[in-house]
């Protein structure tokens, strides 16, 4: 028997060895995981433990592939370079080298690649979902939310959105649909939960109530569990694995440096071609190209801005003009909104080809299209979003698109609705129900309403934003939108109960008079509405949930990149301080309780 060269026994040790620690760091790291995700996910009560093998079987692990090779050789060859000193355990590798450990290990990890396809759901038959988040998007912004509502926020843009006005004029367009919270991480755990920030309590930036809980059940474990293939991509830094918006997805990619370019070009490299698909899939995409700094890159950016502004707005700025160590004039607000247009202009020339193209090219696809709350410019005296329940800030475009299959007939939508009906309308579409040990659903199914039926319904917003010295340190706010009107108080159990504003919609749609004082009654009977609802939670009571934790040192730059767009430590100053533009509460005792 030859005793050199590379099939010497020697040789052949360590590439058993190799392979033996490849398998183990596939298989074993990814059963652990899988295992914990189980656990916190409560799999099991839930009915979804399928999703133990789907997590298993995704969670191949390149990066640490690589890196076992690379520690397997050196440890192979240190060990067998001191044997003298360390004898057994080069005696150890040697053995884990030989072919029945290492037929072992390869079976230890493949064994989730056989099993999860065969306890798998078939949904071969089920639509594919393409779910797409446009941060920071307002109604107002969009061409066909415009035309159907017939406000603006920049009237002489003629036609900002073409592509997705095209592709509303094909589905279904909601020009009356209300975010339940101003900013991104309660909103976006409302739409992937189906529950109101209150029960989720993904609600704080940094503090007990911060993480999405791991034992919320999700869009993407029900669709998962059920046969879905899940796949999600974040270029918002509030959208990541850290706070736990990756769970149920099987893949998850996450980078504030993302453009729309790429995480469209991501998508398409995950999904492959349409005639390849075994099976249908979930794809949650979230860009952030709209949130500030608005700097839209060639050609869009200068496509409307007119100004010679060169102010600019991110993280910084807004907390120094909030605090009054910065002022911004009447051109600079402007450069604000048409550099912003700019954005909104290159998301929809980006994404609404590519939708048109999915939707060319699968049979059977349904399409969501919506944004996770708006932005202020000054309309109450402030800018940004997460410090009022304005409906500057609350109101957003919604769409479904869907292709031939699906067998829908446009519609236009003037219809209240809210983001958390999103999630019960996909299972809906899908016929899938939702399990009685899960917290229940507080949205409800829009299919009723593309087929003509059902009634206006009444819209929660809520934000544990301290609030801005601008328009008002308020604490926590509630609100009810409802028969046009709305009711929006500093929560009872902050610093400032009792304050209240009360807006006639229908009459008064920028929301510039406060009738709280003259409509009591009014304002009382949506308070108590909103209570009989179920939806009031008390959010800043401790968290008490698995997953959830105070938060005091972000990972890497986390910190940094949550700051820059807003993010970081929330302005300070006087309780009852108001400027130019905002409007001022009424101090008054309302009967019902939170």
């Amino acid at each position: 028997m030859a005793t050199g060269g590379i099939y010497s026994a020697k040789s052949m040790g360590i590439f058993g060895f190799i392979i033996f620690s490849v398998a183990m760091a596939s298989g074993l790291v990814g059963f652990l995981r899988a295992l914990q995700a189980w656990h916190e996910g409560a799999w099991a009560s839930y009915g979804d433990g399928v999703l133990f093998w789907e997590s298993w079987a995704a969670d191949f692990g390149t990066t640490r592939l690589i890196q076992a090779v690379v520690l397997a050789v050196v440890l192979f060859l240190v060990t067998k370079r001191v044997q003298k000193l360390v004898r057994k355990p080069h005696q150890l590798l040697v053995f884990l080298g030989r072919p029945i450990p290492v037929a072992l290990g390869l079976a230890f990890a493949l064994l989730p690649q056989g099993v999860a396809p065969t306890l798998r759901q078939d949904a071969s038959d089920k639509p594919s979902i393409i779910l797409i988040m446009l941060d920071t998007v307002r109604a107002d912004e969009v061409g066909w939310v415009r035309r159907a509502t017939g406000r603006a926020l920049l009237p002489e843009i003629e036609d900002p959105t073409p592509h997705l006005d095209s592709l509303a004029a094909q589905g279904a367009s909601f020009s009356n649909a209300v975010s339940q919270a101003p900013w991104t991480k309660p909103s976006t755990a409302t739409l992937l939960s189906g529950v109101v920030p209150g029960k989720h309590l993904a609600v704080e930036r940094n503090g007990p109530c911060t993480n999405f809980r791991a034992n919320q059940r999700t869009l993407p474990e029900a669709l998962g569990a059920a046969g879905w293939e899940t796949i999600g991509i974040s270029s918002n830094p509030n959208i990541r694995t850290f706070f736990g918006f990756h769970q149920g997805f099987q893949t998850f990619r996450e980078g504030v440096n993302f453009t729309a370019d790429d995480a469209l070009a991501m998508a398409d490299d995950f999904l492959g071609p349409p005639s390849k698909r075994a099976r249908p899939y979930f794809l949650y995409l979230h860009l952030n190209d709209a949130h500030f700094p608005f700097e839209a890159k060639a050609p869009w950016g200068g496509m409307y801005d007119d100004t010679s502004s060169t102010a600019i707005l991110d993280g910084n700025t807004e907390r120094e003009y909030r605090e009054s160590r910065r002022d911004f004039s009447e051109e600079d607000f402007r450069h604000f909104r048409l550099t912003h247009a700019e954005e909104i202009r290159y998301l929809d020339d980006v994404v609404g080809p590519w939708l048109e193209k999915q939707l060319a090219q699968q049979e059977n696809l349904l399409v969501v299209v919506l944004s996770d709350h708006g932005e202020e410019f000054h309309d109450h005296g402030d800018v940004g979003h997460g410090h009022t329940l304005n409906d500057e800030l609350l109101r957003v475009p919604l769409q479904l698109m869907w292709s031939q299959d699906i067998g829908l007939e446009p519609i236009s939508v003037s219809t209240q609705v809210r983001s958390m009906d999103v999630l019960p309308t996909l299972l809906d579409f899908c016929g899938l129900s939702w399990p009685s040990a899960a917290l229940a659903l507080d949205g409800e199914s829009l299919l009723p309403l593309l087929k003509g039926q059902g009634e206006s319904r009444p819209a929660p917003s809520e934000t544990d934003s301290p609030g801005s010295p601008r328009s008002g340190i308020t604490g926590p706010l509630r609100s009810y939108r409802y028969d046009g009107w709305k009711w929006i108080q500093s929560a009872n159990e902050g610093d400032y109960p009792g304050r209240v504003w009360l807006y006639h919609l229908q009459g008064d749609p920028g929301e510039i008079t406060n009738l709280a004082l003259q409509e009591t009654g009014r304002a009382d009977s949506l308070k108590k509405a909103q209570a009989e609802s179920g939806w009031l939670h008390n959010s800043l009571e401790p968290c008490a949930c698995e997953g959830c934790g105070v938060l005091e040192v972000h990972e890497g730059n986390l910190s940094a990149d949550l700051a820059a767009l807003g993010y970081g430590e929330e302005a300070t100053g006087e309780g009852g301080h108001f400027l130019p533009g905002s409007v001022p509460w009424a101090d008054i005792s309302l009967n019902s309780q939170d």
